[in-house]
C-alpha cells in the first residue's frame, strides 16, 4: 500500500492534538522513556529503555560485555551475537526501543576540558573519560562496525535500536 507524502502529513497533523494530549517523557512509567497508550487510535504505547550493558532497573537481567571489550575482539560474529542476546532480553522485558548502542567517536568540543582533565569525553583515547567504555573505541571504522553488528542483532529481535551520542 502506497501513501502520498501529503496524505501522511495530513494524517500526522490530524493526530497531533490526540498525541499531544497524552503526554510523553522520561520517568512517567516503568521505562526510562515512555510514549503512553492512545486508545483513540489503537496505539499500545512504547517503552524506551536505556543501558549500555543490558536492561536497566529490572530484576534478573544480564550484564553484557561493554562495547569497548566487544570491540577488542575484532570479531563481527561476537558483536552481532551480543546484539541478538541484548535484543532478546530487552524484548523479553517488554522494551520496544533500546536507547543504544553508544557509538560516539568524536566530540564537537575538542578544546573543552572536563573536570577529569580530558577533552573529548567519550573518546576512548582518554580512558578516564566518563562513559567511553560504552562505545567501541576511538577508531571510526571499528566503531562503525561494532555499532552496525550490534544494531543488526538488536533489531533482528524486534527491538528498535537507537544509536546515541553520535555527536556530542
Amino acid at each position: 500500500m502506497k501513501f502520498s507524502y501529503s496524505s501522511v502529513v495530513t494524517a500526522a497533523i490530524a493526530l497531533l492534538p490526540v498525541v499531544s494530549a497524552q503526554g510523553m517523557g522520561f520517568f512517567i512509567g516503568y521505562c526510562t522513556g515512555n510514549i503512553p497508550t492512545i486508545p483513540a487510535i489503537n496505539f499500545t504505547g512504547l517503552c524506551l529503555e536505556d543501558s549500555a550493558l543490558g536492561v536497566k532497573d529490572t530484576d534478573y537481567s544480564s550484564a553484557f560485555p561493554a562495547g569497548i571489550n566487544v570491540a577488542a575482539t575484532f570479531n563481527r560474529t561476537l558483536m552481532r551475537q551480543r546484539g541478538v542476546a541484548m535484543g532478546q532480553e530487552f524484548r523479553g522485558k517488554g522494551v520496544n526501543i533500546q536507547l543504544g548502542p553508544m557509538m560516539q567517536v568524536f566530540s564537537c568540543y575538542p578544546s573543552e576540558v572536563y573536570l577529569d582533565n580530558t577533552s573529548d569525553r567519550n573518546f576512548m583515547r582518554a580512558p578516564a573519560s566518563g562513559r567511553a567504555w560504552e562505545g567501541f573505541g576511538g577508531d571510526p571504522y571499528l566503531s562503525g562496525e561494532g555499532a552496525f553488528e550490534t544494531i543488526t542483532g538488536i533489531q533482528s529481535q524486534g527491538v528498535q535500536a537507537v544509536a546515541k551520542h553520535f555527536i556530542d
